[in-house]
Protein backbone atom coordinates (compact mmCIF):
# COMPACT_ATOMS: atom_id res chain seq x y z
CA UNK A 1 0.00 0.00 0.00
CA UNK A 2 2.71 2.81 0.93
CA UNK A 3 4.95 2.08 -2.05
CA UNK A 4 1.69 2.20 -4.34
CA UNK A 5 0.65 5.39 -2.53
CA UNK A 6 4.70 6.70 -2.88
CA UNK A 7 4.37 5.77 -6.97
CA UNK A 8 1.01 6.56 -7.88
CA UNK A 9 -0.93 9.40 -5.70
CA UNK A 10 -0.06 12.25 -7.56
CA UNK A 11 -1.14 10.58 -10.31
CA UNK A 12 -4.54 9.66 -8.81
CA UNK A 13 -4.92 13.06 -7.12
CA UNK A 14 -4.86 14.64 -9.90
CA UNK A 15 -8.11 13.10 -11.73
CA UNK A 16 -9.92 14.54 -9.05
CA UNK A 17 -8.28 17.82 -8.01
CA UNK A 18 -7.32 20.68 -9.64
CA UNK A 19 -3.64 22.03 -9.41
CA UNK A 20 -2.83 25.38 -10.32
CA UNK A 21 0.86 24.77 -9.81
CA UNK A 22 3.68 25.15 -12.40
CA UNK A 23 6.75 23.29 -12.48
CA UNK A 24 9.68 25.11 -14.36
CA UNK A 25 12.04 22.30 -15.82
CA UNK A 26 15.34 23.83 -17.44
CA UNK A 27 16.42 21.08 -19.08
CA UNK A 28 12.56 20.47 -20.91
CA UNK A 29 11.63 23.97 -21.03
CA UNK A 30 14.26 26.01 -22.72
CA UNK A 31 14.40 24.83 -26.05
CA UNK A 32 17.25 22.37 -27.10
CA UNK A 33 17.23 22.19 -30.79
CA UNK A 34 16.25 26.00 -31.51
CA UNK A 35 19.18 28.47 -31.23
CA UNK A 36 17.31 31.52 -30.86
CA UNK A 37 14.60 30.17 -29.03
CA UNK A 38 16.93 28.69 -26.92
CA UNK A 39 18.95 32.55 -26.02
CA UNK A 40 15.47 33.76 -25.39
CA UNK A 41 15.33 31.14 -22.95
CA UNK A 42 18.42 31.59 -21.18
CA UNK A 43 17.83 35.40 -21.17
CA UNK A 44 15.10 35.26 -19.12
CA UNK A 45 15.84 32.47 -16.94
CA UNK A 46 16.30 35.22 -14.22
CA UNK A 47 12.52 36.44 -14.90
CA UNK A 48 11.62 32.68 -14.33
CA UNK A 49 13.68 32.46 -11.13
CA UNK A 50 12.01 35.40 -9.65
CA UNK A 51 8.23 33.85 -10.18
CA UNK A 52 9.21 31.11 -8.40
CA UNK A 53 7.69 30.20 -4.95
CA UNK A 54 10.18 27.59 -4.39
CA UNK A 55 12.95 25.57 -6.01
CA UNK A 56 14.19 21.93 -6.19
CA UNK A 57 18.00 21.11 -6.60
CA UNK A 58 18.18 17.39 -8.11
CA UNK A 59 22.26 17.39 -6.40
CA UNK A 60 24.77 15.32 -7.55
CA UNK A 61 28.98 15.38 -6.99
CA UNK A 62 28.78 17.43 -10.69
CA UNK A 63 25.97 19.91 -9.64
CA UNK A 64 28.64 22.94 -8.60
CA UNK A 65 30.74 22.40 -11.35
CA UNK A 66 28.45 22.89 -14.36
CA UNK A 67 28.16 26.98 -15.10
CA UNK A 68 24.32 26.30 -15.74
CA UNK A 69 23.33 24.88 -12.68
CA UNK A 70 25.46 27.01 -10.75
CA UNK A 71 23.73 30.27 -12.50
CA UNK A 72 20.37 28.91 -11.56
CA UNK A 73 21.46 28.36 -7.88
CA UNK A 74 22.66 31.23 -7.59
CA UNK A 75 20.34 33.62 -8.84
CA UNK A 76 17.58 31.84 -6.97
CA UNK A 77 19.64 32.59 -3.67
CA UNK A 78 19.85 36.27 -4.57
CA UNK A 79 16.04 36.91 -5.24
CA UNK A 80 14.66 34.44 -2.78
CA UNK A 81 15.76 33.29 0.75
CA UNK A 82 17.08 29.55 1.29
CA UNK A 83 13.57 28.80 3.00
CA UNK A 84 11.85 27.48 0.05
CA UNK A 85 15.11 25.93 -1.97
CA UNK A 86 15.37 21.48 -1.62
CA UNK A 87 18.32 20.01 -2.14
CA UNK A 88 17.49 16.37 -2.67
CA UNK A 89 20.54 14.58 -3.20
CA UNK A 90 19.68 12.01 -6.71
CA UNK A 91 20.53 9.02 -3.86
CA UNK A 92 17.70 9.78 -1.71
CA UNK A 93 15.17 7.82 -3.73
CA UNK A 94 17.01 4.74 -4.26
CA UNK A 95 17.81 4.98 -0.32
CA UNK A 96 14.11 4.94 0.52
CA UNK A 97 13.82 1.83 -2.27
CA UNK A 98 16.51 0.06 -1.18
CA UNK A 99 15.77 0.28 2.50
CA UNK A 100 11.74 -0.51 1.84
CA UNK A 101 12.97 -3.31 -0.02
CA UNK A 102 15.74 -4.35 2.48
CA UNK A 103 12.73 -4.38 5.25
CA UNK A 104 9.89 -6.18 3.36
CA UNK A 105 13.04 -8.83 2.73
CA UNK A 106 14.30 -9.11 6.04
CA UNK A 107 10.63 -9.33 7.80
CA UNK A 108 9.82 -11.95 5.51
CA UNK A 109 13.09 -14.03 6.66
CA UNK A 110 12.72 -13.57 10.23
CA UNK A 111 9.02 -14.54 9.77
CA UNK A 112 10.16 -17.23 8.23
CA UNK A 113 13.02 -18.13 10.49
CA UNK A 114 10.38 -18.16 13.67
CA UNK A 115 7.82 -20.21 12.02
CA UNK A 116 10.52 -23.24 11.16
CA UNK A 117 12.91 -22.48 14.47
CA UNK A 118 9.98 -20.40 16.69
CA UNK A 119 12.70 -18.28 18.18
CA UNK A 120 11.03 -15.34 18.80
CA UNK A 121 13.99 -12.57 19.42
CA UNK A 122 14.59 -12.44 15.87
CA UNK A 123 12.39 -9.43 15.03
CA UNK A 124 15.89 -7.44 17.34
CA UNK A 125 18.06 -8.50 14.38
CA UNK A 126 15.91 -7.31 11.49
CA UNK A 127 15.00 -3.92 13.48
CA UNK A 128 19.10 -3.86 14.04
CA UNK A 129 20.21 -4.40 10.27
CA UNK A 130 17.40 -1.85 9.26
CA UNK A 131 19.04 0.74 11.45
CA UNK A 132 22.22 -0.39 10.57
CA UNK A 133 21.21 0.46 6.66
CA UNK A 134 20.00 3.41 7.90
CA UNK A 135 22.94 4.63 9.53
CA UNK A 136 25.29 4.03 6.41
CA UNK A 137 22.74 6.18 4.30
CA UNK A 138 22.95 8.58 6.96
CA UNK A 139 26.60 8.87 6.43
CA UNK A 140 26.49 8.93 2.95
CA UNK A 141 24.75 12.02 2.95
CA UNK A 142 26.74 13.89 5.94
CA UNK A 143 29.28 14.03 3.28
CA UNK A 144 27.86 14.75 0.87
CA UNK A 145 27.12 17.67 2.69
CA UNK A 146 30.71 18.44 3.47
CA UNK A 147 31.42 17.68 -0.30
CA UNK A 148 29.09 20.30 -0.89
CA UNK A 149 30.78 23.19 1.50
CA UNK A 150 33.97 22.05 0.51
CA UNK A 151 32.51 23.31 -3.20
CA UNK A 152 30.99 26.11 -2.37
CA UNK A 153 34.13 27.87 -0.46
CA UNK A 154 36.26 26.95 -3.37
CA UNK A 155 33.51 28.02 -6.09
CA UNK A 156 34.51 29.90 -8.72
CA UNK A 157 31.92 30.75 -12.13
CA UNK A 158 35.24 30.49 -15.02
CA UNK A 159 36.41 27.08 -12.94
CA UNK A 160 32.94 25.72 -14.25
CA UNK A 161 32.27 23.54 -16.98
CA UNK A 162 29.96 23.96 -20.04
CA UNK A 163 28.39 21.93 -22.16
CA UNK A 164 28.11 23.82 -25.02
CA UNK A 165 30.37 26.85 -24.81
CA UNK A 166 28.54 28.96 -27.07
CA UNK A 167 26.67 29.14 -24.04
CA UNK A 168 29.08 30.89 -21.85
CA UNK A 169 29.45 34.32 -23.13
CA UNK A 170 25.30 34.44 -22.70
CA UNK A 171 25.19 33.11 -19.11
CA UNK A 172 28.61 35.83 -18.31
CA UNK A 173 26.13 38.39 -19.72
CA UNK A 174 23.10 37.30 -17.28
CA UNK A 175 25.62 37.30 -14.24
CA UNK A 176 26.55 40.68 -14.91
CA UNK A 177 23.14 41.96 -15.73
CA UNK A 178 21.68 40.28 -12.50
CA UNK A 179 24.96 41.82 -10.44
CA UNK A 180 23.98 45.26 -11.54
CA UNK A 181 20.28 45.21 -10.87
CA UNK A 182 20.04 43.14 -7.88
CA UNK A 183 23.55 43.79 -5.79
CA UNK A 184 23.83 47.53 -6.92
CA UNK A 185 26.48 46.76 -9.29
CA UNK A 186 27.29 50.29 -11.25
CA UNK A 187 25.91 50.19 -14.62
CA UNK A 188 29.26 50.65 -16.55
CA UNK A 189 30.97 47.74 -14.54
CA UNK A 190 33.25 45.21 -16.98
CA UNK A 191 32.02 41.46 -16.66
CA UNK A 192 35.20 40.45 -15.40
CA UNK A 193 34.05 42.84 -12.23
CA UNK A 194 30.54 41.33 -11.92
CA UNK A 195 32.19 37.73 -12.15
CA UNK A 196 34.29 38.77 -9.22
CA UNK A 197 31.36 40.12 -7.38
CA UNK A 198 28.93 36.64 -8.08
CA UNK A 199 31.97 34.53 -7.43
Amino acid sequence: TFLGALLFASDFLSCWAHCDKVCFLDKTCIHQEDRDVQRQGIQKLAAFLAHSDSMVVCYTDVYLTKLWTVYELASYLMLHSTRKLWVIPTMVPQVVVFGLLLSYLATLVFIGLQVFTGIEFLDLYATLLIAYAYFLASRSWARSRAAIYTSLEAFSSRACTCFDEADRPIIYNNIAELMKQVHGLAADSSEEVALDAFD
